[in-house]
């Protein structure tokens, strides 16, 4: 099966208009003895075409075909042959209201009409039934629903001798993942219909094609596409404080078929929205907390808050018909960029002596607040000159806690705090070294 572009060639209809003359080509209008002419030429569908039928004249006959738009096409018939044709229906023009005149020839070489000996009733070749998608709806099983109705065009030849009473059927096809096969799925009677397109490798195209008498009419094809959505996190921040999160979405769009050859599958910068989602552990569910426009070039950056530790990931839902900048209709299955962690640490608050100038045997206190309030035993150091050796456990409630001791001997002391990791509403916080605090004794 031949494919043009993205659309299959529509069998029968789309050459109507292709190759209408086997002889000659004549736009001119009819004379008088065709206004005059008797209705005797018989229409009737036959062996794939128009069997087209006249009186017994012995003669050599020219039939033209003709409506308000003048000559639309004309057939030379030999004297030897039988007083009817078959015309295949490629020799029609859709959407035209003709009549057939048949004419005497002079001879067989004769290429202008003689007498005429009858003409046909009016008749259309309009009658196109048409579908019309109502649904498009990717599946997250990686399946495809199809939805459509089927209609008629007016008839403005009511009741002609090739009139069908029209059935109305559509027939999905769907593409390859390169663009230069179809498969065709099973056909659905009726004024609406609907398919589910079994899971398979995407990206690729899907139309529909309606058949009537005069042949098979296509609805333009539609790409059924995936997302591709890359974010980078920052590894590590601080409790309270925002993180930048950037990325790009992108389109994995199915090839084309140019001249018999596939092109590769090729990928395409895409627009939306997307949500960006976090969660507490690799196992627990996902949460959107914010939501970003992408730039036309499908990039996106933003701030997401950092209340713990969290997982992050972009996600961009799957689209019916995806705003493509010059993309036509595209439905796209939803994805999301791989989960990043971002770890969150405490946000110190206060680490220091609070009389930092002391002077000997002062009572003195080394105070120590974070956030978030957790209740942890952070653990107080002081520099010996080598290490750092533990003074004291300190226990902080809700985030604040102390220790007092008597300032002594005199010189310069160094203090840090060690405050261990927890878990803050449900989120975990990462411990944290204070900077070196100081106290001077005199």
């Amino acid at each position: 099966m031949n494919v043009k572009g993205s659309v299959m060639p529509k069998s029968g209809v789309a050459l109507l208009a292709v190759g209408l003359i086997a002889g000659h080509f004549v736009t001119g209008s009819t004379d008088e003895a065709t206004a005059a002419a008797p209705v005797n030429v018989g229409l009737a569908w036959a062996d794939g075409g128009v069997r087209v039928t006249w009186p017994t004249d012995s003669a050599p006959n020219l039939l033209r075909a003709t409506d308000a738009q003048g000559t639309a096409f004309e057939q030379l018939v030999p004297a030897a042959s039988a007083d009817s044709i078959v015309l295949p229906v490629s020799r029609f023009p859709v959407f035209r209201e003709l009549t057939i005149t048949v004419y005497t020839r002079a001879s067989d070489t004769a290429t202008t009409p003689d007498a005429a000996v009858g003409q046909s009733p009016a008749f259309d070749t309009d009658r196109r039934i048409t579908a019309t998608v109502t649904k498009r709806q990717p599946n997250g099983n990686g399946t495809f629903s199809l939805g459509w109705t089927v209609g008629t065009a007016p008839d403005y030849t009511p009741n002609d001798p090739l009139d069908v009473s029209p059935v109305a059927t559509a027939t999905p096809y769907v593409s390859d993942r390169v663009g230069c096969g179809w498969t065709a799925l099973a056909s659905v009677h009726g004024s609406t219909g609907t398919a589910t397109i079994p899971a398979r490798v995407r990206p690729y195209r899907v139309f529909l094609r309606s058949p009537n008498e005069w042949g098979t009419v296509d609805t333009n094809a539609f790409e059924v596409a995936d997302y591709v959505v890359s974010s980078r996190v920052p590894a590590a921040s601080t409790y309270g404080t925002r993180i930048f999160v950037t990325g790009r979405v992108q389109l994995n769009r199915p090839s084309r078929c140019v001249a018999g050859k596939t092109q590769a599958v090729y990928r395409d910068d895409a627009i939306g929205w997307v949500q960006v989602q976090a969660r507490n552990t690799s196992t627990s569910a996902w949460s959107t907390v914010s939501s970003w426009r992408t730039d036309p070039d499908g990039t996106f950056e933003g701030y997401a808050s950092t209340p713990g530790t969290r997982q992050y990931r972009v996600l961009m839902p799957s689209a019916a018909k995806a705003p493509q900048y010059g993309f036509g209709d595209v439905a796209a299955f939803v994805a999301g960029s791989s989960a990043s962690t971002s770890i969150a640490r405490y946000a110190l608050r206060t680490a220091r002596i609070d009389y930092p100038q002391a002077t000997y045997g002062r009572k003195v206190s080394a105070l120590l607040t974070v956030a978030p309030g957790t209740n942890v035993r952070a653990t107080l150091q002081r520099w010996n000159g080598s290490t750092w050796a533990n003074v004291k456990w300190v226990y902080t409630k809700n985030g604040v806690g102390s220790y007092s001791f008597t300032a002594a001997p005199r010189g310069v002391h160094a203090f840090r705090y060690v405050v261990p990791g927890a878990y803050y509403a449900g989120r975990y916080i990462t411990g944290i070294t204070t900077p070196t605090f100081r106290m001077t004794v005199r």
